[in-house]
């Protein structure tokens, strides 16, 4: 008699799983950006809050999904790649809506988060000189920009 091989069953790819808990989150940081835009607060502060929220929450769910793939445990080296992977793919995708955004769909939603940023500087030190708040305004722009 042939003896029958039972085949191992696969492991679970930490690569799947941060690919598409990394869409999954990547879409409701979109989302997050995409309420905030139509209410016309894209410079509020609580659009932060709720991304990291957001983001923090896909990490979890992700890594638990993993778990549960994995009969229940995971290594902390494993949980850590993971982690990073799901954000940069949650990154990559949240990304690839703020480029089209700001450069298709309303380029001017660029120049009013600047507009804010600088009322927020004015109003947080009011004795700032012209040079400071040019400077700390460069920067700010350097850091929007793709």
């Amino acid at each position: 008699m042939e003896e029958m091989q039972v085949a191992e069953p696969k492991k679970p790819s930490v690569v799947k799983t941060a690919m598409s808990y990394g869409l999954f989150t990547g879409i409701g940081l979109i989302l997050i950006t995409f309420i905030f835009y139509i209410m016309g607060e894209l410079s509020h502060p609580w659009i932060n809050y709720l991304s990291m929220v957001v983001l923090i929450a896909g990490i979890i769910l992700g890594m638990r999904a993993h778990r549960m793939e994995q009969g229940g445990f995971i290594r902390y080296g494993t949980a850590l790649g993971l982690g990073v992977l799901l954000g940069l793919f949650a990154a990559l995708v949240a990304s690839f809506f703020s480029v089209l955004l700001f450069h298709v769909i309303d380029p001017a939603a660029m120049q009013q988060m600047l507009n804010a940023a600088e009322l927020r500087i004015l109003e947080s030190m009011p004795q700032i000189t012209d040079e400071q708040l040019e400077l700390s305004l460069r920067m700010t722009e350097r850091m929007m920009r793709p």
